[in-house]
């Protein structure tokens, strides 16, 4: 595909670096035909459409509710594993369609590390509790 395009457009950013080790790029980059679309992508991001506003704020809405629920349920149930199931299921329960990542819950020591995954502690009941919310797709 690469062969047959008389350009090539490339975000320098975001790419992967793979691609552009590949004999057809490296030969489209030589003779010009690769054009860097990277400050015209970064502008884009900042624009957003009524529809992408409208769901940038249901699923901050449904964020908010689901870390709200989820708090209340802390005391009760101190368990990293249960409190992470607890978000996931009060976003769904609200329309979310999935999870962006998943939730990452930690308490005492484990808060402070940002990509945390074993949610299998039970929460000490003097210790901090931190939730990195996944952000939702509703």
């Amino acid at each position: 595909m690469m062969k047959s395009s008389s350009t090539l457009f490339h975000n320098v950013r975001t790419s992967i670096p793979a691609y552009m080790d590949l004999e057809p790029f490296q030969k489209a980059a030589y003779h010009g035909k690769v054009k860097d679309v990277s400050d015209i992508t970064h502008e884009l991001r900042l624009i957003k459409s009524p529809a992408e506003l409208k769901l940038m704020r249901e699923s901050a809405a449904i964020g908010c509710q689901a870390l709200l629920q989820t708090m209340l349920h802390s005391k009760t149930y101190p368990y990293e594993a249960i409190l992470s199931a607890k978000v996931e299921y009060e976003c769904k329960i609200r329309g979310a369609q999935r999870m962006a990542f998943n939730p990452v819950v930690g308490g005492g020591s484990n808060g402070s590390v940002v990509h945390y995954s074993r949610n299998d502690q039970k929460v000490g009941s003097n210790n901090m509790l931190s939730i990195l919310h996944p952000f939702t797709a509703p």
